[in-house]
């Protein structure tokens, strides 16, 4: 991820790539909101993970930017 990040131009966040669903159908969006969305997403997975461990008495660790910066 890091070296997709570090390759990007300053246009290509603008730019639209085409992909697929797990179901076949095609989509096309720009770049740069995908981006976005796959930092979400790993947001709500570490959000869920926190939550089951917090469930069995469990403490998640720490994931902030001081840890990993």
């Amino acid at each position: 991820m890091i070296d997709l990040i570090d390759g990007l131009r300053e246009a290509d966040p603008e730019r639209v790539v085409e992909y697929r669903n797990t179901e076949g159908a095609v989509f096309r969006a720009q770049l740069g909101p995908r981006l976005q969305q796959v930092a979400s997403h790993a947001t709500h997975h570490q959000s869920e993970i926190a939550t089951m461990m917090t469930m069995i008495s469990a403490s998640p660790p720490h994931t902030g930017l001081l840890t990993y910066g």
